[in-house]
């Protein structure tokens, strides 16, 4: 059982394994050890990062051809991006209403 891809294969794919494995160890401990006493250690809200026109401009094309090398992640970008479109959406239209 297990010898039809090789020795070499396993050891190869054992190593990310026990990586994640660590991780998955090690990630509760440290953030017990991290956070400050007495509270959950959840941060405060950070503003929205403006990023100049260029490097934005740079990001969006990376994006694009990376949704256009792979449709279905692209895709998924698209129903995100919208999702996330319609969210602010609301939101702002609950904000501007008056409080009745």
């Amino acid at each position: 059982m297990g010898s039809q891809f090789g020795t070499l294969n396993q050891i190869d794919l054992a190593v990310p394994c026990l990586g994640l494995i660590m991780l998955i160890i090690t990630g509760p401990y440290l953030r017990r050890q991290c956070r400050p006493s007495g509270s959950i250690g959840a941060l405060r809200q950070l503003a929205p990062a403006q990023l100049a026109p260029a490097p934005m401009r740079t990001l969006a094309l990376i994006t694009m051809g990376h949704g256009m090398a792979f449709p279905l992640a692209g895709a998924s970008l698209i129903v995100v991006g919208l999702l996330d479109l319609s969210l602010r959406l609301l939101r702002r239209g609950r904000r501007a209403r008056p409080a009745a």
